[in-house]
C-alpha cells in the first residue's frame, strides 16, 4: 500500500506539470489561433477554473478545521505547558473595526494601547489559510496619522501560569508577525507578587517572520509563593502608518536544563 500511494502521489504530481505545460503552450500560441479555435480554449478554460474554484476553498477549510483548536504550537517536544490567546485560537467580533481608545479589549486576555488619542487605530482579525501557519487565526494593527512613540498589546497569561510558577522553568513565546514597514518591538514578562512586579525584557526585530524567545526568572528576586498575575506587553515603537500582522502568537513553558 505504500509504494502505491507514493507511485500515485508521484504520478499525479507529474500529471499537473504536464496539464500546466500544456496551456503555457496554449497561451503562447493564443496570437496565431482561429477564432473559433479561441473560444473553444476559453470554453474548455472556463471549466477548468470553476473545477479550481471550487478545490481551493475546500482544501482551505480542510486546513483551517485542522488547526482550528489544535494544539500545533513551535515550541520543542518537552512543553509541560503551552497555551495560545483567543484571538489566535477562535473568532473574535470584537476583534474588527477602529479601537475606540486606549485601553480597549480585543478578547477576555488582551487589550492595545497607544500614547496617540486622535490617531485612528484599526484591528482585523483574519483567518489563517496558509498551510505554514500554525495559529487558525491572526489579526492585523493599522495605524494612520499616528503622531505618539508607541503601541502595544497586553496579554494577560491564565490562572494556571502563575498557580504552577516555578523558578527553575523558562517561560517561552514564539510566534509570527508580519509589518509592511520594517520595524522591532520589545517584550516585556510582568510578574506581580505581593505589591511588587518584576519584569523580564527582551528586544527583537523583524528580520525574520517566526521567533522564538524564552525568558529565565531564576535570578529574580521573587517569593513563588505570592505570585498572583503575569501578563506580557508587546511593545512596537514609532508604528505610524504601517499595517503590523500577528499571525501567531503562542506561551509555553519547559523545564530548565541544567549544564
Amino acid at each position: 500500500m505504500g509504494i502505491e500511494l507514493i507511485y500515485f502521489g508521484y504520478l499525479g504530481r507529474a500529471l499537473s506539470a504536464v496539464y500546466l505545460k500544456f496551456w503555457r503552450n496554449r497561451l503562447q500560441r493564443a496570437a496565431g489561433e482561429k477564432t473559433a479555435k479561441l473560444r473553444q480554449q476559453r470554453r474548455e478554460a472556463l471549466a477548468l477554473q470553476r473545477e479550481l474554484g471550487d478545490v481551493l476553498p475546500r482544501i482551505n477549510d480542510e486546513l483551517h478545521h485542522r488547526l482550528r483548536g489544535s494544539k500545533a504550537y513551535r515550541h520543542g517536544s518537552n512543553m509541560l505547558w503551552s497555551w495560545r490567546p483567543e484571538l489566535w485560537a477562535a473568532p473574535c467580533p470584537s476583534a474588527a473595526g477602529p479601537v475606540p481608545q486606549s485601553g480597549a479589549r480585543l478578547e477576555l486576555n488582551t487589550k492595545v494601547f497607544f500614547d496617540d488619542a486622535d490617531c485612528a487605530v484599526i484591528t482585523q482579525q483574519f483567518r489563517n489559510d496558509m498551510s505554514e501557519a500554525f495559529a487558525p487565526y491572526g489579526v492585523a494593527l493599522e495605524l494612520f496619522q499616528f503622531e505618539g512613540s508607541f503601541l502595544s498589546l497586553a496579554i494577560d497569561l491564565p490562572d494556571e501560569l502563575y498557580q504552577t510558577f516555578a523558578k527553575d522553568e523558562l517561560i517561552g513565546l514564539s510566534g509570527a508577525i508580519v509589518a509592511e514597514r520594517p520595524t522591532g518591538f520589545t517584550v516585556r514578562l510582568n510578574i506581580k507578587h505581593g505589591p511588587n512586579t518584576e519584569q523580564l525584557i527582551q528586544v527583537h526585530d523583524l528580520s525574520n517572520t517566526e521567533f522564538g524567545l524564552e525568558f529565565d526568572p531564576e535570578h529574580l528576586k521573587i517569593n513563588v509563593n505570592r505570585v498572583e498575575k503575569i501578563w506580557l506587553d508587546l511593545v512596537f515603537e514609532t508604528p505610524n502608518f504601517n499595517r503590523i500582522s500577528l499571525v501567531d502568537l503562542a506561551f509555553s513553558k519547559r523545564p530548565r536544563v541544567e549544564i
